[in-house]
C-alpha cells in the first residue's frame, strides 16, 4: 500500500496492482485499438453518438439486474493509469443514457465555477456498466467480450506475516498500469458529459457564455477531475446535483469533497456563497487551491506564482541519494526528473526571464556541486551546457527558449484544429473576425492568450504556405517560396500590377504557373524558384507548413532548435584559444559502450574542463605560478635506455596550411635529433594527426624501437591506442598510425601543452628562420625551454 498524499489517512492508502508480461502486451493491443478511434469533428469525444431509444432502456434494466449481486468492495484508492484530456463535447448528437432526469427549466442568473473530483475512480469503475457502457457506444459483442476478460482477470491475494492467507475476485475497479485502463475510463466519465450536455440542452443548467459571441463553457475532463460551470440558482444547482447522485449511483464512482470546492465570482454575495457551499455540501475555494498543479489564483507577480516549481525542483536536488551521484547520475537526474517538473506550467504560461534564470541557476549548481545552494567552479558556462552533445555541450534546456518551444505548440494545434472548442473560444475573444498570425494583444489579455502571442513569435519563423490553388497566401508578403532564404519575394510590386494572391499567376484551366507574367514582375532567380513549385491539379485549398521539419508538422524539439539557434545568433561570440572537435567525434564518444562515467571524463578532458593547474590558475581561483627557472618541470623524461618523441603542428585557416615540429629526446634530456617541416590540411585535427603519423616514420626511419611519442591532442592519442572509429577525415592517417605502431612496438602518451612547449615552439611561426644544425646548435629560446623541462 503506497500513500496518495503528504498526510495520509488509512482511505488515502493506494493498492499497487501488478501485471504479467504476457498481459502487458495484450493490454497494448487493445489499447492501440481503442486509441484508433477517431474524435468528433464537433466537439464529442467520440463519433458513435445517436438518439436514444428503446436498446437505451433496455441496457439499464440489464445492468441495475446485474448490480443485484453480491460483489466483495475493495476500499482503497488507487494510482491514476494516465492522465487524458477529454475534449467539451457539448453539441452534436449523444447517446441518452439517462432520460428525464432534469423535471425544470434553469434561468441564467449569476455565475459561479464548481470544481468536482471523483472518488476512488479506478478501483470504483462497476464492470457491468462498462460493458454497458460500451455496447451502447456501438462496440460488437466479441471486442468486449475480449475487454471484459482483460478486466475481470484481476484477483486480489491477502498477505500476513509472509504467509498468502486468503484470495478473492472483486466486481468491479480497473487495475493500475496496463495502458487500457485510461481508455475504458473515459468511457465512464463520457456518460457524465453527455449527462450534463441533454441538461444544458433541456435549458435545466446554465453554463457559461464568456463573453457575447463565444461558445457556452459547460464543463472540463481531465481522467477523473472535473470542473463544472454553471449559475448559482437553487433550482440548476439541485439538478446538477441530481444528475451527480445518478451518475455516480450507476458507475459507481463517488464524489471526492475532500477535494472539491467551489470558486465564485467577484460579484457573488457572501449569502449567496454560503447558500451553494451549504447545498452542495463544498467549501469555498481557497486562494492556494491547484488545478492540474497550477494554482488556481495569481497576484501581479507571475513569477512568484510559480515560485513553487523551483521549490519543487530544490526538493528533488536535495534528495539525500543525490550527494552519491557521479556526473552521468547527475545529468539523468537533471534531464529526466528537474527539467521535467515546470514542462506543463511552459505549455501554459511564458514565464519571465527571471524565473528562468534562477531555474538554471540551480541547475547549473547542482551539476558542479552536487547541491543547489553550494556555489563552486563552474568549468563550463550555462551556454556550453545547453548546446547539444554533438556539438560539445550537454544537452541541458534552457528552460526560455523550451518555454517557447512549448508555446508555439499551442499555437500550431490552434492553426491546425481552429474546430476545437479551446480555438473556436480563443478566437471570439481575441480575434473574430481575423486569424490567428494576424491578430493582436489587445487591451487587457489574459495571461494565457499574451503567452501564446510569444509562442506565435518563435512559430512565424519557421512557417510558411504551402501552395495549392493559391488562392489564401499573399503573392508579396507572404513566406510561400521553399527554395528562398527568406521564404517569400523581395522584388518590390510594381505600380501597374494588381494581383496580390498568388492565384493570379496561376493558370485555372491548365493549372500551371504564368511564366510570363511571372518574368514582367520578379528576377530571374525567383521565377526560376516560383516555377519549381508544385501545384495541386485537384484544386486543394493552401495550407500553413512548419518548413523546418521534413512532414511540414510542428515538433517542439524542432521548435526548441530554432529558440536556441536564434537565442545563441543574438549573443556576441566569445573567443577561444581552444581546438573544438568535430560534431562526428562529440557523437563517437557519446555512443562509445563504455560506462557512462568514463564518457564524462573524457567530456571533461576533450574540453579541457578538467581543475588542473593551468585552468584553476585561469580561472583566477590558485594564485599564478612562480617565475620560470624555480617553476617543477612539466616534460617528464622516458624511462632509462628509452627514448621520447614530442610532436606539435601549427595550422592556418586561412591558408589551409602549417607547420610540424618533432623533438627527440632521451632519459637524460638531451637533444638528439629533431625536425620542421611544412603541412597541408584542410583542419587542425587533420594537421595534428598528420604530424604524430610523421614522428611515427620518422622514428622508424632512425630504426628506433623503443620509444614514446607524446601529443597535447587528447582525442587524436586516444584513437591512436584504440579500435575506436575515428572521424572520417582522419580515417587513413589513424590507420597508418596503428599499423606503424603494431610493427615497430611504438607507444603514445598524451601530454599537457607544457610538457609539449619545445615542439609546440619548433612548429611555431617564430622558428621560421631555424638553421639546418639548429639540433646541434639550438636557438637560444628553444633552448631555455630543454632547461627548464629538465629542471
Amino acid at each position: 500500500m503506497v500513500p496518495a498524499s503528504k498526510d495520509e489517512e488509512t482511505p488515502h492508502h493506494r493498492p499497487r496492482g501488478l501485471a504479467s508480461n504476457l498481459e502487458q502486451v495484450f493490454f497494448k493491443i487493445e489499447s492501440k485499438s481503442v486509441e484508433a478511434i477517431p474524435p468528433n469533428r464537433n466537439g464529442g469525444s467520440y463519433p458513435w453518438r445517436g438518439s436514444h431509444g428503446q436498446e437505451a432502456d433496455e441496457g439499464e434494466k440489464r445492468a441495475k439486474k446485474r448490480r443485484k449481486r453480491k460483489a466483495v468492495d475493495m476500499d482503497g484508492q488507487m494510482r491514476k493509469g494516465g492522465e487524458w484530456r477529454a475534449t467539451e463535447s457539448g453539441k452534436g448528437k449523444k447517446k441518452e443514457l439517462a432520460d428525464d432526469i432534469f423535471p425544470e427549466k434553469i434561468a441564467d442568473e449569476e455565475k459561479k465555477q464548481g470544481h468536482r473530483v471523483a472518488y476512488k475512480a479506478y478501483d470504483r469503475v462497476q464492470w457491468d456498466f462498462l460493458e454497458e457502457v460500451m455496447r451502447k457506444m456501438g462496440f460488437c459483442d466479441e471486442w468486449i467480450h475480449w475487454v471484459m476478460q482483460i478486466v475481470s482477470i484481476v484477483s486480489y491475494t491477502v498477505t500476513a506475516n509472509g504467509k498468502n492467507r486468503f484470495s478473492f475476485l472483486p466486481s468491479r475497479g480497473r487495475r493500475q498500469g496496463d495502458p487500457l485502463s485510461p481508455y475504458l475510463f473515459l468511457f465512464i466519465m463520457d456518460v457524465l458529459s453527455v449527462m450534463l450536455c441533454k441538461g444544458i440542452r433541456n435549458n435545466l443548467i446554465n453554463s457559461l457564455r464568456i463573453k457575447r459571441g463565444c461558445p457556452l463553457l459547460s464543463h472540463v475532463l481531465f481522467a477523473d477531475d472535473a470542473l463544472l460551470f454553471v449559475s448559482n440558482e437553487k433550482k440548476g444547482l439541485q439538478n446538477l446535483k441530481l444528475v451527480l447522485d445518478q451518475f455516480c449511483a450507476a458507475s459507481g464512482q463517488l464524489i471526492n469533497f475532500d477535494k472539491s470546492s467551489i470558486c465564485f465570482s467577484a460579484n457573488s454575495s457572501e449569502e449567496a456563497k454560503r447558500d451553494v457551499c451549504n447545498l452542495l455540501s463544498m467549501p469555498a475555494m481557497g486562494t492556494d487551491s491547484k488545478y492540474l498543479g497550477l494554482p488556481f489564483f495569481w497576484g501581479r507577480s507571475k513569477s512568484e506564482a510559480h515560485t513553487f516549481l523551483i521549490e519543487k525542483a530544490i526538493t528533488k536536488m536535495k534528495g539525500w541519494k543525490t550527494k552519491d551521484l557521479n556526473a552521468a547520475g547527475k545529468e539523468t537526474l537533471i534531464k529526466h526528473v528537474v527539467q521535467a517538473i515546470p514542462t506543463y506550467a511552459m505549455a501554459c504560461f511564458a514565464l519571465s526571464q527571471k524565473f528562468c534564470n534562477k531555474l538554471n541557476k540551480y541547475v547549473r549548481r547542482f551539476w558542479w556541486s552536487g547541491s543547489p545552494d553550494e556555489a563552486k567552479i563552474h568549468w563550463v558556462s550555462s551556454d556550453d551546457l545547453c548546446k547539444a552533445k554533438s556539438q560539445g555541450g550537454l544537452g541541458f534546456r534552457y528552460f526560455k527558449c523550451f518555454n517557447l518551444a512549448l508555446l508555439a505548440k499551442q499555437g500550431w494545434r490552434l492553426l491546425q484544429n481552429p474546430n476545437a472548442f479551446w480555438a473556436r473560444l480563443l478566437k471570439s475573444l481575441y480575434f473574430p473576425n481575423g486569424n490567428f498570425m494576424e491578430a493582436l494583444i489587445g487591451s487587457r489579455p489574459s495571461w494565457a492568450w499574451a503567452s501564446i502571442l510569444q509562442g506565435r513569435e518563435l512559430l512565424m519563423k519557421g512557417t510558411r504556405w504551402q501552395i495549392h490553388n493559391g488562392v489564401s497566401v499573399d503573392f508579396w508578403v507572404d513566406k510561400w517560396i521553399p527554395s528562398l532564404p527568406s521564404f517569400c519575394i523581395q522584388s518590390p510590386k510594381p505600380p501597374w500590377i494588381s494581383s496580390n494572391k498568388v492565384a493570379d499567376f496561376i493558370n485555372p484551366t491548365t493549372g500551371e504557373w504564368r511564366a510570363e507574367k511571372l518574368k514582367q514582375v520578379l528576377t530571374t532567380e525567383e521565377v526560376q524558384a516560383v516555377t519549381y513549385i508544385p501545384l495541386s491539379i485537384m484544386g486543394d485549398a493552401d495550407s500553413i507548413v512548419w518548413g523546418l521539419h521534413p512532414s511540414g508538422k510542428y515538433t517542439v524539439k524542432r521548435g526548441y532548435q530554432k529558440a536556441w539557434s536564434n537565442y545563441i545568433s543574438s549573443k556576441p561570440e566569445r573567443p577561444s584559444s581552444s581546438t573544438v572537435p568535430e560534431p562526428s567525434f562529440w557523437n563517437f564518444l557519446w555512443n562509445l559502450k563504455i560506462p557512462p562515467k568514463l564518457k564524462h571524463f573524457w567530456w571533461h578532458a576533450c574540453c579541457n574542463r578538467v581543475a588542473s593547474k593551468e585552468n584553476l590558475v585561469s580561472s583566477s581561483h590558485t594564485p599564478p605560478p612562480p617565475p620560470p627557472h624555480t617553476s617543477s618541470a612539466h616534460w617528464s623524461p622516458p624511462a632509462t635506455g628509452s627514448l621520447k618523441i614530442n610532436c606539435d603542428a601549427s595550422w592556418s585557416k586561412e591558408l589551409n596550411k602549417g607547420w610540424g615540429g618533432i623533438i627527440l629526446r632521451d632519459s637524460l634530456g638531451n637533444l638528439i635529433d629533431g625536425r620542421r617541416f611544412r603541412i597541408s590540411a584542410t583542419s587542425a585535427l587533420l594537421a595534428k594527426a598528420s604530424v604524430i603519423r610523421e614522428a611515427c616514420l620518422f622514428a622508424k626511419a632512425l630504426n628506433l624501437s623503443s620509444v614514446c611519442i607524446e601529443n597535447d591532442n587528447a582525442q587524436l592519442i586516444s584513437l591512436s591506442v584504440s579500435e575506436l572509429v575515428p572521424p572520417w577525415e582522419v580515417l587513413a592517417i589513424i590507420s597508418d598510425i596503428r599499423l606503424l605502431a603494431k610493427n615497430d612496438g611504438f607507444s603514445f602518451r598524451w601530454t599537457p601543452r607544457e610538457g609539449n612547449e619545445a615542439a609546440h615552439w619548433v612548429a611555431s611561426s617564430q622558428a621560421s628562420s631555424l638553421g639546418p644544425n639548429w639540433v646541434v646548435y639550438p636557438p637560444e629560446f628553444l633552448y631555455s625551454i630543454l632547461c627548464k623541462d629538465l629542471s
